[in-house]
């Protein structure tokens, strides 16, 4: 069986993988307020990620500065993807991290982006203004 963890509850994403194959599924998060039955806390990503097949990378790692950890502890894992809204990245600015893909999305019209995230949206409330995309680096 294939191990496969979530750097970050990405729930939608579990739920669809979930549902189309044989994997052993390893949440981590480290944000309280998206902590279920299902997560692990973050502190356990240095010892389970080196035993990883795939790793997918929430884009926060960008943000909290935990992406350089979590590379080093996954080498060993055949498939690393980063990924999320927070994920949009230029493949150039990659360099020499191991990443074989980034999904993200793009906005594709600002103005109206902008005008939700002023009155509070989530990114599900303005999704309409942006593209999912896949690139391989």
């Amino acid at each position: 069986m294939k191990k496969i963890a979530f750097i970050g509850n990405m729930m939608p994403l579990v739920k669809t993988l979930k549902e189309n194959g044989n994997f052993e599924f390893y949440i981590f998060e480290r944000n309280p307020k998206h902590i279920t039955n299902e997560t692990i806390t973050g502190s356990f990503e240095y010892s389970l990620l080196p035993k990883m097949d795939a790793v997918l990378i929430s884009g926060t790692s960008l943000l909290n500065g935990s992406l350089d950890m979590i590379l080093d502890r996954a080498k060993n894992a055949r498939l690393k993807i980063l990924v999320g809204p927070t994920a949009q990245i230029l493949p150039e600015f990659i360099g020499d991290y191991e990443i074989d893909y980034i999904a993200s999305v793009r906005t594709t019209d600002i103005d109206k982006t902008l005008i939700n995230l002023k009155f509070g949206s989530s990114f599900g409330l303005f999704k309409k203004y942006s593209k999912k995309y896949v690139v391989k680096v």
